[in-house]
């Protein structure tokens, strides 16, 4: 179940940077170390992760402010 300290806490195995010179977004944590741009074509696009985007996203969902007139 997705959780406020579950994703909260996936949220902090996320970084971005500059790695090798090149900017880049690190993940490390839940036995994953590695950079977006070497699995971006790759993990990335397998149906584990594809399948979960929809859950995550809706999850993360925040409703949108109310106008003001």
């Amino acid at each position: 179940m997705l959780t406020a300290p579950f994703l909260a806490d996936c949220m902090s195995c996320l970084s971005f940077g500059k790695f090798g010179g090149e900017f880049d977004i690190a993940i490390k944590g839940y036995g994953l170390d590695l950079k977006v741009s070497a699995v971006a074509n790759t993990v990335l696009k397998e149906p584990k992760v594809g399948k979960n985007i929809p859950t995550v996203a809706s999850a993360c969902a925040r409703p949108e402010p109310e106008r003001q007139r």
